[in-house]
């Protein structure tokens, strides 16, 4: 071979250069870009960029899905790039991520790509993509790209698909166990992003109508579900939303009948039941909340009451007594029919006459009461009243006593705040009495902040008697804080009846 010559090298050289502009200068084709995109995804450490990485999750989206197979280094590249803090580059991993978690379940064939061990089989790829599935790395996602890759739907048809997955081997026995990951995916944009929420509980409340779905649930998991709601319902945002609560109000319709079977008394040791009973009641007391015309007859007909009524019966002093209690002592309160049935029921007389009541369940005794008053059972409006100030402690025995005390008292008043203003409670409207309760709320405000006290011990060495002062009232914690602000709010609303003027301060 001869070698070449200075200009000769010179020469070749610029042709070289000419020819890579020349190449450069013709854009690539968005399958293109997509492709590059999917080959550097395949190494560690990929260079690519915001725009590359949504050009590759449009055409894995797309009809072109099938060139672009998920790998485990584009399934691993994906996560990691979507917790990076560039919002661009974090939101653009985040579209291919929504592909690779959802491809694998719409498309099995395409697993023979995806590589982790040897013979791993279809079940156990599928429970690893599962076991990587959360939604802290989609939490970039905008509305509109949720929405484009229709993330709500693909999520409820897994979730689906594995509630009906069968059990042919250990592996396929967890990957079913795995479908409410999906749904705790939906849990958590909701809880980000509440104006999602009608979107997405429509979409469930179809999802979870069907029978078939329904009666597969409770056979594996229906209590998992519930706690789902449930944990929907303690939000703030989503709760006060007209539309969400509805929403949930939606799904909750359902599975009523699925709710009685649990809630029903089956021959199961009531402890092995309790926390099912817990979370059943905590719910059902939501929605009467909510809508008390509407669920205190639909859960009278299904027999849920009276299924509350047999824990009370059955275990006075169970854990979940203080639950299926304030259900049925808050559905007396709001519906007269119900109050005058549960009041004659023989075992709620004698449990009524029952010194445990009023000292185990102090806030639910007080609320007895007074249905028993509305009701007509009962004629001393005086009782309620005496016993209104038994709610505000001045010394509890430790901290979670005095929490304990505090969301007592915050149900009894946000429950009676809900009753002075409510223009479907007649029976309170007419309550000879009903002018004594300002009054008797008033004598509590000047010594509110003293209330709910505990002792606290102090180790620290030089401390003041003003310290140990200070410890002994208890503390300021956050928590303590929004609760006695509640309570603010709830006797305000209960002395004035107006809603508009509740944000007024009480000194």
């Amino acid at each position: 071979m001869t070698e070449m010559s200075r200009d000769e090298f010179v020469q070749a050289l610029a042709q070289a250069l000419a020819a890579n502009e020349a190449e450069q200068r013709v854009p690539k084709s968005a399958h293109d870009v997509a492709m590059d995109a999917y080959d550097a995804m395949q190494f560690d450490f990929p260079m690519t960029s915001a725009s590359d990485l949504r050009a590759l999750a449009e055409r894995m989206h797309g009809h072109d899905q099938s060139q672009f197979p998920v790998t485990r280094p584009l399934f691993l590249n994906a996560l990691e790039l979507a917790a990076k803090t560039d919002a661009a580059m974090s939101a653009a991993a985040a579209c291919v991520l929504v592909q690779c978690f959802c491809i694998p379940f719409q498309v099995p064939s395409g697993l023979d790509a995806f590589r982790f061990e040897s013979l791993a089989s279809e079940d156990a790829k599928l429970l690893y993509v599962c076991y990587h599935t959360t939604y802290s790395p989609l939490s970039a996602l905008t509305h509109d790209d949720w929405n484009y890759y229709q993330v709500t739907d693909a999520c409820c048809s897994i979730a689906a698909s594995l509630l009906h997955r069968p059990r042919s081997s250990d592996e396929s026995l967890l990957l079913q166990m795995e479908w409410l990951r999906y749904l705790y995916v939906l849990r958590d944009r909701m809880l980000q992003h509440p104006q999602t929420c009608p979107a997405i509980l429509q979409r469930l409340a179809s999802l979870f109508s069907t029978p078939e779905h329904v009666a597969k649930m409770e056979e594996v998991s229906s209590l998992s579900f519930l706690r789902l709601l449930l944990e929907l319902t303690s939000s703030k945002d989503i709760s006060a939303s007209v539309v969400a609560s509805s929403a949930i109000l939606a799904i909750l319709k359902p599975l009523v009948p699925m709710i009685e079977r649990q809630i029903t008394f089956d021959g199961a040791a009531m402890d092995d039941r309790a926390d099912s009973l817990i979370v059943i009641s905590q719910l059902l007391l939501w929605s009467v909340q909510k809508q008390p015309m509407v669920w205190v007859p639909v859960l009278f007909d299904a027999g849920i009451l009276r299924a509350c009524l047999r824990v009370v019966a059955t275990d006075p002093e169970g854990k979940a007594t203080k639950a299926a209690l304030r259900v049925l002592v808050l559905c007396g309160l709001v519906d007269a029919s119900f109050g005058s049935y549960v009041h004659a029921v023989p075992s709620m007389v004698k449990w009524s006459a029952d010194d445990r009541f009023q000292a185990l369940y102090p806030a639910e005794y007080v609320l007895w009461t007074l249905s028993q008053l509305l009701s007509g059972s009962a004629n001393d409006p005086t009782r309620f009243f005496e016993l209104l100030p038994g709610l505000f402690p001045s010394m509890c025995d430790s901290f979670l006593d005095a929490q304990c005390a505090l969301h007592d008292a915050v149900f009894v008043l946000e429950t009676l705040a809900t009753l002075v203003q409510s223009h479907t409670q007649p029976r309170f409207a007419t309550w000879h009495a009903k002018d004594q309760l300002a009054p008797a709320l008033a004598r509590l405000i000047p010594e509110i902040n003293q209330r709910f006290a505990y002792p606290v011990r102090h180790d620290k060495e030089g401390a003041t008697s003003d310290d140990a002062e200070d410890d002994l009232v208890g503390g300021s914690s956050n928590a303590r804080v929004q609760l006695v602000n509640r309570l603010r709010q709830a006797i305000k609303r209960a002395m004035t009846g107006n809603a508009i003027r509740a944000s007024a301060k009480l000194d």
